[in-house]
């Protein structure tokens, strides 16, 4: 991305292209309303302002605690005020700030909050613990329109790292969500990230 905006991390480059295909169909679309759960420096949301969300009535709720938790997917010893200041700054430099709304909160806390059936996608790279996890998963799961997707990350952070994987992994919470949910949902694609569709006909809120 450009020189205007200051990253020091990218965990999302590498997914660019699985959203491009997943997400070309609605980018640009009006009144799309989108959920991101763990933003850090804002990298994947300043993409979504500049790819997707270009229509002047979408909107993009972000939620992020801005606290470094052990196992939490962030850098030990993250400074995370300065963290958000560089999120902050990074949104306001793609010049459609009043797209975006950050829910300061954690993710348990903050999804009961929101209305169901109002996203039109969601993604969810929150805690790392697994349990968390499964735990987003399913309060974001009432959240999504029908036909709306559900994107994870790091499914395949075990495997990437060359490691046995553990119960304590996103990988276990995702497919025991998986596994319940199966007969709601459809897998669109699987690899380090998993992106899922609620199926059309499902009209259950929860």
């Amino acid at each position: 991305m450009g020189h205007r905006y200051h990253f020091t991390r990218d965990w999302f480059s590498s997914s660019i292209d699985q959203w491009r295909c997943l997400l070309a169909p609605i980018a640009g679309s009006p009144g799309l309303r989108f959920l991101e759960v763990g933003v850090y420096e804002g990298r994947a949301t300043v993409w979504l302002l500049r790819n997707v969300l270009g229509h002047p009535s979408a909107r993009l709720d972000c939620v992020d605690p801005f606290e470094w938790r052990v196992r939490d997917g962030r850098p030990a010893q993250s400074q995370m005020q300065d963290v958000k200041r560089r999120f902050h700054r990074n949104v306001e430099a793609t010049g459609a700030p009043h797209k975006v709304r950050l829910i300061e909160a954690r993710s348990e806390d903050a999804l009961c909050t929101l209305p169901a059936r109002s996203y039109d996608c969601v993604y969810l790279d929150g805690s790392h613990r697994s349990a968390d996890v499964l735990s987003d998963a399913v309060l974001a799961f009432r959240l999504l329109k029908p036909s709306a997707l559900l994107l994870f990350d790091d499914y395949g952070l075990a495997a990437s790292r060359g490691i046995p994987e553990s119960l304590d992994d996103p990988k276990a919470g995702i497919d025991a969500f998986l596994h319940v949910y199966a007969r709601r949902v459809e897998v669109v694609s699987a690899g380090y990230q998993v992106a899922i569709r609620r199926r059309r006909g499902d009209e259950r809120v929860r």
